[in-house]
C-alpha cells in the first residue's frame, strides 16, 4: 500500500488523483504547506525541505511530483494514464509533464505564495503578478493532434 504525505491545495493533489485513477490502495498522511508550521518528523527525514508530495511505497520513498507521476504511471501501466515507453507520444508526455512541474508549478507558487519568496510587500506584489497564464495556454494548447493521453484534442 502507498502512503502519501498530502495537503489540500498543493501539488500532492495531482498524485492523489493518479492514485485514485490507478485504483491502488493508499493512505493519506496529512501535513502542512504553511510557512512556519511544523511538518511530521518522518516527512522531514525523507525530504528535509519539507515539500510535498512525498510517496512511500514498498520499493522506497520519493518526492517531486513529476517523478512520482512517472513512477506511478509506469508501475501501473495497465491504467493507461501515460504513453508506454516505446510509444511515439512518450517524448511529448515527458516534455509537457516536466514543463508543468518546473515552470507552471513554480509560477503558481510565486502567484499564490509570494511570501515564501519575498520579504517585503513590494517584492511580494511583483512575485504575484509575474506569471502570465496565457503563455502557458499558448505553449501547451497548440500542440499537434498526436498529444499524449489526457492532454485534450486541441
Amino acid at each position: 500500500m502507498y502512503k502519501l504525505y498530502y495537503a489540500p491545495r498543493s501539488a500532492s493533489m495531482g498524485v492523489r488523483v493518479i492514485l485514485d485513477e490507478i485504483g491502488a490502495p493508499y493512505e493519506l498522511l496529512e501535513t502542512s504547506i504553511m510557512k512556519g508550521e511544523q511538518r511530521p518528523p518522518e516527512q522531514m527525514k525523507i525530504n528535509p525541505n519539507g515539500w510535498i508530495p512525498v510517496l512511500l511505497c514498498d520499493s522506497g520513498t520519493m518526492y517531486e511530483c513529476a517523478a512520482i507521476t512517472i513512477y506511478l504511471c509506469d508501475r501501473h501501466s495497465e491504467s493507461r494514464l501515460a504513453p508506454m515507453i516505446n510509444e511515439s507520444t512518450r517524448a511529448l508526455y515527458l516534455q509537457t509533464l516536466v514543463y508543468f512541474s518546473n515552470s507552471v508549478q513554480n509560477a503558481f507558487q510565486l502567484t499564490y505564495y509570494p511570501d515564501r519568496f519575498a520579504n517585503s510587500p513590494q517584492r511580494r506584489a511583483r512575485c504575484a503578478t509575474a506569471w502570465q497564464p496565457s503563455t502557458t495556454g499558448d505553449l501547451v494548447g497548440n500542440r499537434p493532434a498526436d498529444r499524449p493521453q489526457g492532454m485534450g484534442t486541441g
